[in-house]
């Protein structure tokens, strides 16, 4: 039987492109988000944020991959991927 890595972090929510959220969203595991968040993103786990995605506010997580629009800052841990066709550039900060 194959061993789980522990550091490999797993994503427990999916937001879909119909969705809209307003206010902060606090989650304790990873998350791919393809609709609009209007608020924050905390989490300890890592963000995914599709191409069709947008969030409104901050992204503070473990890991950070953007693909879609963020209108604020991202922190994360270790390491943020920006997609190669990224039009909304964030400021990145690692913590």
């Amino acid at each position: 039987m194959k061993r789980k890595d522990p550091n490999k972090q797993h994503v427990e929510t999916m937001i879909g492109e119909d969705v809209i959220i307003s206010g902060e969203l606090k989650l304790s595991g990873g998350a791919i988000i393809s609709g609009k968040i209007k608020g924050d993103v905390i989490t300890s786990g890592i963000i995914r944020l599709t191409t069709t995605g947008i969030v409104e506010g901050n992204v503070i997580a473990s890991e950070a991959t953007i693909g879609g629009q963020i209108h604020g800052n991202v922190r994360a841990v270790s390491y943020t991927h920006l997609r190669a066709h990224e039009t909304s550039l964030p400021r990145v900060c690692r913590l």
